[in-house]
């Protein structure tokens, strides 16, 4: 009896060091993107943004997410829509595979979308019509994805100004937009288009982040920089200030970033000509911190994902 128990621990720490080093070798193919993503030591970031009016997806890398360098290059062209490419915004799904959604033009009623495994080599670039069917929708700006992980699907939000009474001169006039949000799970079906957040001003680049069993949206708002909380990532969402906790009209495109306890929200001034950025432990204090951020000159707004350094290695070596 004695010997069959020795038998069987043997057998079973033999078993154990077998999948480790079965799992940490090479199995023929890469590991998925959200392994590493996950598990991978080093971890770095990555910034996505647009040039002049709208030239394709540009990335920078930092490895504290306040220091940027461009890798140099454009990674994709826009060829749908009004082949722009502005607001461009990345997901990495549980898959792995990372999710590019963007601005495709000035009036369009859609969003680009495109895929990728390795943020090198992309897929057909698709215009996703979320607002065909919806009357007297002007545009489709600055949509972004959130993976909610309860329901197993994506919720990508953007801005659309609707007004079903507005004649030809004026449907070029994009004064009053709306948070409008739609679902997938693959990118291949969607929900119909439905209102997100709406409110008596204009309201557009909404970006949402999860914090202690609560979502906060950044948006820019009335006067500046808004927060928005809800216990639903689909809402209702309110305001956690009646005023902006960032002050200044020409404040767009906020994203956060998560860096160690403390959260990051970047930001462009100067009609998005100036990369800024702010912190906060609790949402409610902020601390502007554009001193001490190193941004790459001409970068517009987009958004910011952690990735394995392999990944950001494979990019500046491409």
């Amino acid at each position: 009896m004695r010997k069959w128990i020795v038998g069987a621990i043997v057998l079973v720490f033999a078993g154990v060091i077998f999948w480790f080093f079965l799992g940490s070798g090479d199995s023929g193919s890469a590991p998925s993107s959200s392994f590493l993503s996950s598990f991978s030591k080093e971890q770095v970031y990555l910034f996505t943004s647009f040039r002049d009016n709208g030239d394709g997806l540009h990335i920078a890398y930092s490895e504290d997410g306040l220091k940027w360098t461009d890798l140099n290059r454009t990674f994709l062209r826009p060829d749908v829509g009004g082949k722009l490419m502005r607001d461009p915004f990345i997901l990495q799904g549980p898959d792995g595979v990372f999710h590019l959604v963007w601005t495709s033009g000035w009036y369009d009623k859609g969003i680009g979308y495109a895929s990728s495994q390795d943020l090198i080599n992309w897929s057909q670039q698709r215009l996703i019509p979320v607002m065909q069917e919806t009357p007297g929708t002007k545009n489709c700006w600055a949509p972004e994805i959130f993976y909610d992980g309860l329901k197993k699907e994506y919720l990508i939000t953007w801005a659309s100004d609707v007004d079903e009474s507005a004649s030809e001169t004026e449907a070029k006039r994009v004064t009053n937009n709306d948070i409008y949000y739609a679902v997938t799970k693959d990118f291949v079906t969607f929900s119909q288009a439905q209102p997100f957040y709406a409110a008596t001003f204009n309201v557009i680049d909404a970006n949402i982040i999860e914090h202690s069993g609560r979502y906060i949206m950044a948006f820019k708002g009335q006067g500046g920089i808004q927060l928005a909380g809800a216990f639903n990532v689909r809402g209702p969402y309110g305001l956690l200030a009646p005023m902006a906790i960032i002050g200044g009209t020409e404040l767009v495109g906020p994203g956060f970033a998560k860096i160690g306890d403390e959260y990051i929200l970047y930001y462009m001034g100067n009609g998005g000509k100036t990369c800024r950025a702010s912190k906060t432990l609790d949402f409610d204090n902020w601390t502007d911190i554009t001193s001490q951020i190193q941004a790459v000159s001409g970068q517009t707004q987009g958004s910011i994902i952690k990735v394995g350094k392999s990944i950001a290695d494979r990019l500046m070596g491409d």
